[in-house]
């Protein structure tokens, strides 16, 4: 079963949101992503899917869907979520090749005065089946 440690839960004011989203048995690519946007953490298994860059990549510090239709729904749930217009986005992903992953992204809580490359999206990336 996938979780995340408590104490970085705590860290990230990581609540209810995440204890919402389904769990799978698997490692989850997850990535965390400020108030521009950037990533800024990334897990090894996220890693090594922007590597090969069939479904997403990174471009510099920006997360990108590697079909333009994919990806122009990836940056509305991002922009959505950074405007406090939502805070938890659920999309299925489309790559190159027709293969899918399932890409659920969590609004972090808001804090006061904080600066703008505080985490605000967390980013949990798999196979559609195996994220629910």
């Amino acid at each position: 079963m996938c979780s995340v440690d408590s104490k970085l839960k705590e860290r990230f004011g990581i609540g209810q949101e995440f204890d919402a989203l389904p769990r799978c048995q698997a490692p989850l690519a997850m990535l965390v992503l400020d108030g521009f946007g950037h990533i800024r953490s990334i897990t090894p298994a996220a890693d090594l899917m922007l590597r090969k860059g069939d479904i997403l990549r990174a471009f510099g510090e920006r997360l990108s869907a590697a079909r333009t239709s994919s990806d122009l729904l990836l940056q509305k749930a991002i922009a959505d979520i950074l405007s406090g217009r939502v805070a938890l986005a659920r999309l299925v992903l489309q790559g190159e090749d027709m293969a899918e992953v399932a890409c659920h992204l969590v609004a972090y809580p808001r804090r006061e005065h904080e600066f703008g490359f505080a985490p605000r999206i967390l980013v949990l990336m798999k196979q559609p089946e195996q994220l629910g």
